[in-house]
């Protein structure tokens, strides 16, 4: 039960020197954090572009699939079997 304990207290330690030995890099990274918030809050049109993009790629992709529609339907197609696992159309393309 006591090594447990000891072993608690030696990774605490270690991990207690490891934040003195980076704290100037870490105070660092906490002021970029500050500045990156403070630029985000400033620029509000930051947050609407991802969702525009969003919208736009779907109206992009219903776009894509009527005109795959609208080419796959333009003719007739048949499907033959040419064995066990192999598929083939036929496209008869109409005048």
């Amino acid at each position: 039960m006591w090594w447990s304990m000891l072993l608690s207290w030696v990774c605490a330690a270690i991990f207690f020197c490891y934040l003195l030995c980076n704290c100037k890099s870490l105070a660092v990274s906490i002021q970029v954090i500050k500045v990156t918030a403070d630029f985000v809050a400033d620029t509000k049109r930051l947050l609407l572009m991802p969702v525009f993009f969003l919208f736009l790629g779907m109206l992009f992709f219903f776009i894509w699939v009527t005109g795959l529609a609208c080419v796959a339907s333009i003719s007739e197609t048949d499907i033959v079997s040419k064995g066990p696992g192999n598929q083939a159309k036929i496209v008869e393309w109409s005048k």
